[in-house]
């Protein structure tokens, strides 16, 4: 099903979002968190299990986020497309449809209201990925895993701003470098692989510590010692098998 939004979009210099998303990386050092970026859509199932499993982006923020080693940003838009009318409104359309549109419409807002701090929206958003219809879940998440104004979040969400903000997601979204062909697509400190992907996706928690070049956490030597354990009973298998 197509959704049709109508609405004017403002210039995107007036946005929060703009400059949050227009921060340079800069020259990595050592110290420097691993700024993790996620390109998504609120009814990929592969994206919702990316985020909600045990080895995922949820999971890994928990265990992270007091350390100081990994950023997080997040763009729901994904596969959607955006078309500008000839009044200058826009038009979406969502690859599962009118409902995952208003579902990046409302975490959209949800990342505005809480100024793109994952300490304050990763929880609502892992509530709604849990969801079979994140849009509707909004205002029960929001509530139950957060302190965010829900009356100007739901505002926002059936509102010009709502689009406003998705149209800005699918700008940042149609400006990859190398260009998305699947979500969910992550991006590490400004790049994407095969390699970056597979691993990110395969155990985030681990390529994260691997990744950061500073000091490691304790966090990240608890992962290696799992990590290890796990090999090492990998390997009494196999010999016990053969």
């Amino acid at each position: 099903m197509e959704l049709a939004l109508i609405v004017l979009v403002f210039g995107l210099a007036s946005s929060g979002l703009a400059s949050t998303l227009s921060r340079p990386l800069g020259t990595l050092s050592a110290d420097q968190p691993v700024i993790f970026e996620l390109y998504y859509e609120s009814m990929c199932p592969d994206c919702q299990d990316f985020v909600l499993h045990e080895m995922g982006l949820n999971q890994t923020w928990s265990i992270l986020k007091d350390t100081g080693i990994m950023e997080v940003r997040i763009y729901p838009y994904g596969n959607a497309q955006q078309e500008q009318l000839p009044d200058g409104s826009w038009n979406f359309t969502c690859q599962h449809g009118h409902r995952e549109c208003l579902g990046n419409i409302a975490e959209a807002c949800i990342l505005d209201e809480a100024q793109y701090d994952p300490a304050l929206f990763m929880n609502v958003i892992a509530c709604m990925e849990a969801s079979n219809d994140p849009a509707d879940a909004t205002e029960a998440c929001v509530k139950q895993w957060s302190k965010l104004d829900y009356d100007q979040i739901n505002t926002c969400r059936e509102g010009p701003k709502g689009i406003k903000l998705h149209h800005e997601m699918g700008l940042k979204t149609e400006s990859l470098d190398p260009e998305h062909n699947f979500v969910p697509w992550i991006v590490v400190d400004g790049k994407h692989s095969n390699d970056i992907q597979n691993q990110a996706q395969d155990n985030l928690l681990k390529f994260v510590c691997e990744s950061f070049g500073g000091e490691k956490p304790s966090e990240c030597q608890e992962v290696k010692s799992v990590w290890d354990r796990m090999l090492a009973l990998y390997q009494r298998i196999k010999i016990d098998i053969l």
